[in-house]
């Protein structure tokens, strides 16, 4: 009997854990007849995973199950209009019912308390959407009636502040109110760079902070910083950015070893600076490829790949795991890709045996074999 009971504990909280890692959704989408609903959202932990799936939308309305550890941030759009995007959160253990279209203003939750929460928010929040479409609307008003771009941005900005003021007090006072509400973390993603998020965190419950929504909070403490990293290497860079035919100047970035790179030891070989990171799904899904053509072609190519918005340990981690043959090296402030004009990840650039610039190329594509091809055949 003892066995049994014990056995019967053991199926029940087996079915509580499972049940804490389903997210449920279904809905209704205004105006919306037959199509198909993109849902797509990354996993962090215990593996970094993008997940990304698509749902029949039967006379406006769907349904949507996905399994999660972790609270994620998520993005949802119909396939015929991939542009028009509505974010929204993956949270394990709960259901979402979502009513509506999706765009912020129109965009309605209900369902487990967590979206009740989402939705007062919400209901605060938009109230000062519609202002900031009234000062758009006042701002092409303005351009019909003659007033020059410079005075138009310079009016606009002035109202905006205003608005955006109102809009990051009632994100402090949540915080401040509802500090043990799942709900409030999702606030930290749009106070943005003037706040000290590692301080504001501390105001959360331990359960908060620790449980289910401790990849979003860490998320967005981690945007912040990068952005304030970002911005701070603008500044540091100007205009001092490297043109197509320019000597490309030395990095000044260290390999595991914490030894400095030197690109003039590379001279006499093309050069594939190859900007990329632990966390860049489509980075690592191009180095099979990659590493086919760098073993064909070592003799006359060589790349240095150059780890960006990562952490030394998860940069070390990934180098070791993907078994990556090349020199690598990794950028902390990055000003390296601002001087070089990264626009994504994976983002590549070719050096000439001389040093100097030679192209771009952004994304996974067959494109930079095709000119690598190009240029190692004329000699």
């Amino acid at each position: 009997m003892k066995y049994i009971a014990l056995l019967a504990l053991m199926m029940v909280l087996s079915c509580v854990c499972f049940a804490q890692g389903v997210f449920k959704m279904k809905g209704t989408l205004d105006g919306v007849k037959n199509d198909s609903l993109v849902v797509e959202y990354r996993q962090y932990e215990p593996v970094d995973s993008l997940y990304i799936k698509t749902i029949a939308v039967r006379n406006g309305k769907f349904k949507y199950k996905a399994k999660t550890q972790f609270a994620c941030l998520a993005v949802m759009h119909l396939k015929s209009k991939p542009r028009v995007e509505l974010t929204f959160y993956v949270v394990p253990g709960e259901e979402a019912i979502f009513s509506g279209k999706l765009i912020d203003e129109e965009a309605h939750w209900d369902g487990t308390e967590f979206f009740k929460q989402y939705q007062r928010l919400e209901d605060q929040l938009n109230p000062l959407r519609m202002e900031y479409d009234v000062i758009r609307k006042e701002k092409r008003e303005a351009l019909e009636a003659g007033v020059d771009m410079a005075t138009a941005d310079s009016i606009m900005r002035t109202k905006n502040f205003v608005v955006a003021d109102k809009w990051m007090n009632i994100l402090l006072k949540r915080i401040e109110e509802h500090p043990d509400e799942d709900a409030t973390a999702t606030d930290l993603f749009a106070l943005g760079i003037d706040f000290d998020l590692d301080t504001i965190v501390t105001k959360f419950t331990p359960e908060v902070r620790n449980g289910r929504m401790r990849l979003v909070i860490d998320k967005a403490i981690a945007n912040t910083k990068k952005l304030k990293t970002q911005i701070a290497a603008h500044k540091a860079v100007g205009n001092d950015t490297i043109a197509f035919g320019d000597l490309a100047p030395e990095l000044g970035l260290k390999n595991p070893h914490g030894d400095t790179l030197k690109l003039a030891s590379l001279r006499g070989k093309y050069v594939i600076l190859d900007f990329w990171g632990s966390w860049c799904t489509w980075c690592i899904k191009g180095f099979p490829k990659l590493k086919e053509y760098y073993t064909t072609h070592r003799d006359r190519i060589e790349i240095v790949g150059i780890d960006c918005n990562d952490t030394k340990e998860k940069w070390e981690a990934a180098i070791e795991k993907h078994e990556i043959p090349w020199l690598n090296v990794r950028s902390e402030d990055a000003t390296t890709e601002m001087r070089y004009n990264v626009k994504g990840y994976p983002f590549k650039v070719i050096i000439s045996p001389k040093g100097e610039k030679l192209k771009s190329f952004l994304g996974d594509d067959d494109e930079i074999f095709t000119y690598l091809d190009e240029l190692l055949a004329t000699k």
